[in-house]
């Protein structure tokens, strides 16, 4: 299994749970070439399971932390999204 985040903050956590299924906990940077830089080494070892982690959740208000949320594809941006206006946008 691997789990990538763009993150050390995000991964932090994670970190301290040492998940025992997990081979990889990649921190990749914040954007779409890192993202794809990352995924480009690391799929290469064919995992059983592939994660990506984040703080998504900032984007929605009724998502609380811990809450895991799914979707068929890849959402990322090429920047930290800051701005109220932006989340909003985003979510």
């Amino acid at each position: 299994m691997v789990v990538f985040f763009a993150l050390e903050r995000e991964a932090a956590p994670f970190h301290k749970l040492k998940p025992q299924p997990v081979d990889f906990i990649v921190t990749h940077g914040v954007g779409r070439e890192n993202a794809r830089f990352a995924a480009g080494i690391f799929l290469d070892t064919n995992p059983r399971l592939v994660i990506s982690a984040g703080f998504c959740g900032a984007l929605v208000p009724h998502l609380r932390v811990g809450d895991v949320v799914t979707s068929p594809r890849l959402v990322t941006v090429d920047h930290l999204v800051a701005t109220p206006a932006e989340k909003r946008q985003l979510a």
